[in-house]
């Protein structure tokens, strides 16, 4: 059975829903799998589920299914080719927020993806040229989870080796940076860290970011508010192990 009959989202052979376990699973009519694993215990603490509504995003290169919980003011995305889950949130005076949806539909006839305001009132479409959000900062927000590099002993920081999309900035253009923080063994954050993006003659791939410290266990979190086209490929930690 299902708590939210909004969720029961259609898919080619089948349906994927929210069932009575606060589960999102998906099903054909004989058998069933679970899909939400990942965000159990995110699920398992909402407050209120019989308002979650979903709906399939077929939007550039991506399949996704997303529900929304107006209630506890949550909105998961599932990515059905990676079979990766992730959280979709507004920026909005310095804040992430709640995503202000209450409704989408597929329009076929002029390949649109419209998205119905919460706040507004208005009608809004999905569009990967647009550098901004509801006319508000567009920022991109990734945490990385916490790694030991293969050892519990402590290692000294050496630099952090990222591969990211460089010389997206138009002659003349002010510069945007994307911004990299790290905590070790789960205590405080550092403070930011930047790299820009460089103009069109500046196209090297690969930046170095020192942020220093002894650990056991760090964790990164990148983020990224400009208007400028970027790609994060890749980051690949640095450091010297010590005795102990």
């Amino acid at each position: 059975g299902t708590t939210a009959p909004y969720s029961i989202t259609r898919m080619d052979d089948a349906f994927a829903f929210l069932d009575d376990k606060r589960r999102f699973v998906l099903s054909d009519g004989r058998s069933v799998s679970v899909l939400s694993d990942a965000i159990s215990k995110d699920l398992r603490t909402l407050t209120t589920v019989s308002d979650c509504w979903g709906y399939r995003e077929d939007f550039q290169n991506f399949s996704n299914i997303v529900w929304t919980f107006p209630t506890a003011e949550r909105c998961f995305a599932y990515d059905m080719d990676r079979k990766a889950w992730s959280e979709r949130k507004y920026y909005s005076g310095g804040f992430q927020g709640a995503m202000p949806q209450g409704c989408y539909v597929y329009w076929p006839a002029l390949n649109l993806h419209l998205i119905g305001s919460t706040t507004t009132g208005a009608l809004y479409k999905l569009d990967a040229d647009v550098r901004q959000d509801l006319s508000g900062t567009l920022l991109c927000d990734r945490t990385t989870g916490i790694h030991d590099m293969g050892t519990l002993k402590r290692k000294r920081d050496a630099r952090l080796m990222m591969t990211i999309r460089r010389g997206t900035v138009g002659l003349g253009e002010v510069d945007s940076q994307m911004e990299v923080r790290a905590r070790d063994d789960q205590g405080a954050w550092s403070d930011w860290d930047t790299t820009d993006l460089g103009e069109e003659s500046d196209a090297e791939q690969t930046v170095q970011v020192r942020i220093g410290g002894i650990y056991r266990r760090r964790q990164y979190q990148f983020r990224y508010s400009g208007t400028h086209e970027i790609s994060l490929i890749s980051a690949v930690q640095e450091f010297e192990e010590l005795s102990s």
